[in-house]
C-alpha cells in the first residue's frame, strides 16, 4: 500500500507524492500510482526531511489554490499547519 505525502517544491508548491523510502536526512518519493517492484525501484527523488508533510487531502486543495493564486500569505499559513511525515 502505497503512503501518500505532501512535498514542498521550489516556491513552496505543494505536490502530492508516495513514499518510496526513508533516509537519514532525506525521504524519497515517487509519483504516485508508479509500480513498486522489486527488481526495478521506481525512479525516486530525495527530499529534504522538513518539506514532507503528511497527506491531508483538505491542506493539498488549500495549498494548491493559494499557489496558483501566488498567494504567499496563505502558502506560509498553511504550510506552518503541516505535520511533518514520521517513519512508517
Amino acid at each position: 500500500m502505497e503512503k501518500y505525502v505532501i512535498a514542498m517544491t521550489y516556491g513552496k508548491t505543494p505536490v502530492l507524492r508516495s513514499v518510496v523510502e526513508f533516509g537519514e536526512r532525506v525521504i524519497y518519493l515517487a509519483l504516485p500510482g508508479q509500480e513498486f517492484e522489486r527488481e526495478v525501484p521506481p525512479v525516486s527523488v530525495g527530499f529534504p526531511n522538513e518539506f514532507v508533510f503528511e497527506h491531508d487531502e483538505r491542506l493539498f486543495a488549500d495549498l494548491e489554490k493559494a499557489a496558483r493564486d501566488s498567494d504567499q500569505s496563505a502558502l506560509d499559513s498553511l504550510w506552518k499547519s503541516a505535520r511533518p511525515i514520521r517513519p512508517i
